[in-house]
């Protein structure tokens, strides 16, 4: 998003000079197990504990 767009007193983005951003985040299990084992056995690979 442009800054101007985000400063448009219209848009109402800033109230009080804040901002407040909400996300959903969604995770997939499996690919989180699988992403921490291979750190692990890179890590360990490496000589790192």
């Amino acid at each position: 998003m442009p800054l101007s767009k985000l400063n448009d007193p219209l848009k109402r983005y800033l109230v009080n000079g804040s901002c407040t951003v909400e996300a959903e985040v969604m995770l997939n299990e499996e690919q989180i197990k699988e992403e921490v084992k291979k750190k692990v056995n890179f890590d360990l690979r490496k000589g790192k504990q």
